[in-house]
C-alpha cells in the first residue's frame, strides 16, 4: 500500500468489490441522488459549488500564497469572512487549502502535473455558483472550467 497526498491506496483484489458498489451501480447511484437538486426551494439550507478547472496556470496551482490571495477573494466575494483555515503544501507538488467560513466552507486542491484544480464551496447564500465560477476560472488561469450546483435541502424534497 502507498501513501499519496494523505490517502491510502490499496486495489482491491479481483472479484472482492460487493456487487452493489461496482463503478456502474455507483454512476447509476449518482444520477439518481442528484437529478433536480440544482434547485432553490423552502426547505433549502444551503448551496454546494464543484467546480473542476482545467487548463490552469501550473505556478499558481504549485504556489500556497497565491492559493490562499484567491480563497480570500473568493471568500470575500461571497460576503463571508475566514473563521481558520489550513493549507499544505505537497512533495513534489500540488496544494490543498481548506477554509471554514462563517457561510460553511471553502477548499481547493491542485493537481499542478495535470493543470487541474479542483474547489468545493458550501455556503447559505443561494447565488455561489453566480457569483464565484467566473472568477474561479479566471484566477486559476484555466482554460476551461465544468461546474455542478448541488442545493442541500432540509428535508430530502419530501413534504410533510
Amino acid at each position: 500500500m502507498r501513501v499519496y497526498r494523505g490517502h491510502r491506496l490499496r486495489a482491491p483484489e479481483s472479484g472482492s468489490w460487493p456487487k452493489s458498489l461496482d463503478s456502474t451501480a455507483f454512476f447509476r447511484y449518482n444520477e439518481i441522488i442528484y437529478r433536480n437538486v440544482n434547485t432553490w426551494g423552502e426547505n433549502s439550507l444551503a448551496m454546494q459549488l464543484i467546480a473542476d478547472l482545467y487548463g490552469c496556470d501550473p505556478s499558481v496551482l504549485d504556489n500556497p500564497e497565491r492559493i490562499r490571495a484567491i480563497a480570500h477573494r473568493a471568500v470575500d466575494a461571497l460576503g463571508a469572512q475566514i473563521v481558520e483555515e489550513c493549507m499544505h503544501r505537497f512533495e513534489p507538488i500540488g496544494v490543498s487549502y481548506i477554509a471554514v467560513i462563517t457561510t460553511s466552507h471553502f477548499s481547493v486542491h491542485t493537481w499542478p502535473e495535470n493543470g487541474y484544480a479542483a474547489v468545493d464551496v458550501f455556503s447559505c447564500a443561494q447565488d455561489v455558483p453566480a457569483k464565484l465560477s467566473d472568477g474561479l476560472a479566471a484566477a486559476f488561469g484555466a482554460k476551461s472550467c465544468k461546474t455542478r450546483t448541488i442545493t442541500r435541502d432540509l428535508k430530502g424534497g419530501v413534504t410533510p
